[in-house]
């Protein structure tokens, strides 16, 4: 924040140079950095009429852990800069502060340790400082707070070694539903050449009729006691009664009030809003309140960067509000800590059958991962998407913590590939990272024969006479034939079939030797037909060839 005012301005600010800065970070949760700047500058004509030109500088650095431990680093410079000043000091100090809140009752303390110098005198001051702080609430109607405080100092004026204790204790009760009670104690000793006393009592009692009347008694009572005593009484009655004056609700504008909490239902301060072109901060306790927005519909937007790294707001922004002309809406966001789903495409194949193999099953084996899968996931109001990059990855972050559906919707799969599940129900947790995989199985296909109308006619190879000797070593299924696979989009030539395995093994063993290419044996129920096992070679892309393989296995046969 920057402010400049001329002496002559006629503004609120006047004849003033202002400027304030913080920054808090956050690096892990529960620690905090915090600094603190602020510049003020007065009499800026340098008028010797006005006594004083001032200029006061305050800096301080400090961590903290949450609200229970935190150490500061402060200093503070305050300069005349008229040509003769009257004063020039600075302060020095070290601050530490410890403390818990428990169900009934709060202790805080406070140690520091510091210096003022007098920079005109060139003279050095030290004193220390500790302070107790203690709160206690019982029962909603009672509420008891004390205090208690030592100094040591030396007095900057007359160079005097100084011994300060002040205490003071707050009560306030509710004495039925309409009769409360409160005092005030606070007592000062200052040890010094000359000591001095200061006490101060105050007591009241306030009591609302039925008939909204309201009667205060109070009481107060000072002393000071130095070189002589002296008492100061103070007495007031009070009666109040209300008189109805009719007044008539502004329905031009409505308000917005609300808070910024975390979790732990705690308040977060510093946190930025915007509702429309008007702009917010919540202040120390994390409230925030919008005095004139324009009724209607409206939106809410929370700056994500106010908030801190790694959190998000559970409700959806930007929200849409309803202000009401002459009324005050109130609104509470919560932040949480953001949650992160990624995963994994996985590839999968199918591993061909290996001679020894007698299950007649197959066996999927990794490939590698897949790119280029689209991915959603979705909760009842938001939607976000995601493709899987060269290594099969995927990762949607800042998630608000609840239920989403994580689904595969698209993509360029493999031929004859599905996904094992292309959808999964997640639980997200605050500030969780859940772990996907989706896998890519290979399908597994029915083998079709085509022999005859159909799809595609069967083409023969030229049919070859056996001799009576190869007629006995002739298998049962048959001879050589090829067909076209419009799964495997190509030809199949089918050698033989065979009633046992072993039988179709030795086959694969002299077809490879003959062709110099790997065949294969593909198991099938022919019910009421010779031949179960087939051997069969392929795939081959042109007709030719097939009826070229084909060829040579009849020639060798016979």
């Amino acid at each position: 924040r920057y402010i400049q005012a001329g002496p002559q301005y006629a503004g609120y600010y006047r004849d003033l140079n202002f400027k304030t800065a913080s920054v808090t970070m956050q690096p892990i949760p529960k620690i905090r950095f915090e600094t603190y700047y602020r510049d003020e500058e007065r009499n800026l004509a340098r008028d010797t009429n006005q006594i004083y030109a001032p200029r006061d500088r305050f800096y301080q650095f400090g961590a903290a852990y949450l609200d229970n431990i935190s150490i500061y680093y402060r200093l503070d410079t305050q300069d005349d800069l008229l040509e003769n000043p009257k004063y020039r000091r600075e302060e020095n100090a070290f601050q530490a502060r410890v403390g818990y809140n428990f169900t009934d009752i709060s202790l805080f303390a406070n140690a520091e340790l510091g210096t003022t110098r007098d920079n005109l005198l060139s003279k050095d001051y030290p004193f220390r400082r500790v302070s107790l702080f203690t709160g206690y609430k019982p029962v909603a109607s009672q509420n008891y707070s004390s205090s208690l405080e030592y100094t040591v100092d030396r007095n900057i004026f007359t160079d005097e070694a100084e011994e300060r204790i002040s205490a003071s204790l707050a009560a306030w009760l509710l004495l039925g539903q309409a009769t409360q009670l409160q005092l005030n104690i606070y007592a000062n000793r200052l040890n010094a050449s000359t000591p001095q006393t200061y006490a101060l009592a105050d007591l009241s009692v306030e009591h609302i009729f039925p008939f909204n009347h309201k009667i205060t008694l109070r009481g107060r009572e000072n002393l000071l006691t130095s070189a002589t005593s002296s008492r100061d009484y103070a007495y007031l009655v009070e009666y109040a009664i209300p008189l109805g004056i009719p007044v008539k609700r502004i329905t031009s504008v409505g308000q917005l009030r609300g808070k910024v909490i975390d979790g732990n239902g705690l308040g977060i301060p510093n946190v930025l809003l915007n509702v429309g072109e008007s702009a917010n901060l919540s202040d120390e306790h994390g409230e925030f309140l919008f005095p004139a927005l324009r009724p209607g519909s409206a939106y809410l937007q929370v700056d994500r960067g106010s908030i801190g790294l790694g959190r998000v707001t559970i409700q959806p922004m930007p929200m849409e509000i309803l202000i009401r002309g002459g009324e005050e809406s109130t609104l509470d966001i919560v932040v949480a800590q953001s949650s992160v789903v990624a995963g994994s495409v996985i590839l999968f194949g199918e591993k061909e059958t290996v001679r020894n193999d007698t299950t007649g099953g197959s066996e999927a084996v990794e490939l590698g991962t897949q790119s280029g899968v689209f991915l959603e996931i979705s909760n009842e109001t938001e939607l976000n998407r995601r493709v899987s990059d060269n290594r099969g990855r995927f990762q949607f972050g800042d998630l608000r913590p609840g239920t989403w559906m994580l689904k595969v919707i698209g993509g360029d799969l493999p031929q004859y590939h599905y996904f094992e599940h292309d959808s999964v129900q997640l639980e997200v947790k605050p500030g969780s990272k859940e772990e996907v995989v989706f896998k890519i199985l290979p399908r597994k296909r029915a083998i079709k024969f085509l022999q005859e109308g159909g799809v595609i006619e069967p083409q023969k190879a030229p049919e070859i006479q056996p001799t009576p000797q190869a007629r006995e070593r002739q298998p049962r299924g048959g001879f050589c034939f090829l067909f076209f696979s419009a799964e495997r989009s190509g030809f199949v030539v089918q050698v033989s079939a065979w009633q046992t395995e072993s039988q179709a093994l030795k086959e694969v063993d002299r077809v490879e030797k003959i062709l110099g290419r790997k065949a294969t044996i593909e198991r099938a129920d022919l019910s009421g037909k010779e031949g179960n096992y087939l051997v069969q070679v392929g795939v081959i892309r042109t007709h030719e060839q097939a009826v070229e393989i084909c060829r040579k296995i009849e020639r060798a046969r016979f």
